[in-house]
């Protein structure tokens, strides 16, 4: 009996990959179990079927302490999956990370000139980046977006380096006031605030601080430091651009907000819970409400599900498919590439 045992554990030991070990703890932020692994030699720039490494995971999971060992290890920031198709530059400045910007930045690394657009949101940071060589061209989409922010200590930064001044197209007060009131949208539970003062627009979604957006036009206004764009199509429509993803808003109380469709709660209540992807670094929470069925990702907003049938939802902006499973399991397609969830017990 004892010399099976032994037998067995070697089996097991034998099949253990310390570089999949890494990947999980660090997509956990396990920080003590990172040291050690690491310590014992697993390999930094391991890499699930999607491409993405340990610090990959760490930096779109908030996991900032791992990240930055990870980086003070060696680790290679530039690093992009294949199923979002998502940088891992991109997620620090998405999730707004400013010490792992900062660490990549003293790292040599040249942002680009939409990445330096985020960037400056952090003075402290964009005073490292810009050590690179850049072209004036290359810094006008950063200046619009501090200009719009009064964001005057990365101004004075980007004139250094040599950006040209921005100078805001001038709007009448009157077609500004027209956008302003509360919207919602049939696709994400979150309501959005515009106001408008002193000639400007801002915004405000539920539950965030208000944000002032950069006028580009009479009907277009964005928010560079989060790569955010609004297109007003009359007073009672607007359409959010982000992240590749247009979702349209609607005045609350107006005829323009569509209806949606709803599905028995009793269906929907087996779909709950919260799901995991060996693959993927993102987590699933999936929720039920007033018959709409509605998924968050990690540190991501809730969104609402349109119900195709009784198994499959989608979320349209993103392209997004979810196929449930008899077995509790639920299927995610999007971009052409699919992933497996299971639900954690």
């Amino acid at each position: 009996m004892k010399l099976s045992l032994i037998i067995v554990l070697a089996g097991l030991s034998a099949f253990a990959d310390p570089g999949e070990d890494l990947h999980a703890a660090a997509r956990r932020g396990q920080l003590a179990e990172v040291k050690r692994l690491l310590e014992a030699g697993a390999p930094l720039e391991w890499k699930n079927s999607y491409g993405s490494t340990p610090l990959y995971m760490a930096v779109f999971n908030r996991h900032l302490e791992v990240a930055i060992l990870l980086l003070d290890k060696g680790a290679n920031p530039i690093v992009t999956d294949t199923f979002y198709k998502s940088s891992l530059i991109d997620g620090a400045l998405q999730k707004d990370l400013k010490d792992v910007l900062l660490k990549i930045a003293e790292k040599g690394h040249k942002f680009s000139p939409q990445q330096l657009t985020r960037v400056q949101a952090h003075p402290s940071v964009l005073a490292v980046a810009l050590k690179q060589a850049y072209v004036p061209g290359e810094l006008a989409d950063a200046m619009r977006a501090a200009a719009g922010a009064k964001n005057d200590a990365s101004l004075a930064l980007l004139r250094s380096a040599g950006a040209a001044e921005f100078k805001a197209p001038a709007v009448d007060p009157a077609v500004l006031n027209g956008y302003a009131g509360d919207f919602g949208s049939p696709a994400v539970p979150l309501g959005v605030k515009i106001t408008a003062e002193n000639g400007q627009l801002q915004v405000r979604a539920d539950g965030q601080n208000a944000a002032p957006l950069t006028t580009d036009s009479a009907t277009e206004f964005s928010f560079a430091p989060a790569s955010l764009k609004l297109v007003f199509e009359g007073n009672d429509k607007f359409v959010l651009h982000q992240g590749g993803q247009k979702i349209d808003f609607f005045r609350k109380g107006s005829t323009a907000m569509p209806a949606v469709k709803k599905v028995e709660m009793a269906l929907l209540n087996k779909y709950t819970g919260h799901f995991t992807s060996p693959d993927l670094p993102l987590e699933v929470d999936v929720f039920a409400a007033d018959g709409v069925l509605s998924i968050q990702a990690t540190k991501q907003p809730k969104l609402n599900m349109t119900a195709e049938s009784d198994t499959v939802f989608t979320f349209a902006p993103a392209g997004a498919k979810m196929t449930f499973a008899a077995d509790g399991t639920f299927t995610l397609e999007q971009g052409g590439r699919t992933a497996k969830y299971t639900k954690a017990k």
